[in-house]
């Protein structure tokens, strides 16, 4: 693991939630990227091999002197993950709505397919028992 003192802020172990600061300046890295299902591999690591207690683990093995002085933040940081992972596709959907120029190869109208999506995966968690 490459870290150098920037992952998760530093010392502060603590997630920045602003989408849009993440994306990088050149639309040619996305490209590629036609809609949710470019996503569709990580979508489904996400959502099925990542959990709450798949975090607790990965935290547990990182050095305690690396955060002895705020012991809590670490596992605050493993629940805001947790709670991330679940808003993961709403998020991407949101970010292509609010900076399409990013995404030129995304197909459909952001407003139009945003609400569709997010309505279609709100059944799908629903169907699920969640």
């Amino acid at each position: 693991m490459i870290d150098n003192g920037f992952c998760f802020n530093e010392g502060e172990w603590n997630f920045t939630d602003a989408p849009l600061r993440g994306l990088y300046g050149h639309s040619c890295a996305y490209a590629a990227i036609e809609g949710i299902e470019s996503f569709r591999p990580w979508l489904q690591l996400l959502e099925s091999k990542i959990d709450k207690l798949w975090l607790t683990q990965i935290a547990d093995e990182i050095p305690r002197d690396w955060y002895s002085q705020r012991p809590n933040r670490l596992y605050a940081l493993m629940d805001q993950l947790e709670r991330r992972r679940l808003l993961v596709v709403e998020l991407l959907r949101s970010t292509w709505a609010r900076s399409p120029r990013h995404f030129q190869n995304w197909v459909g109208r952001p407003g139009l397919i945003h609400a569709e999506g997010l309505r279609r995966d709100l059944l799908l968690f629903k169907s699920r028992g969640a």
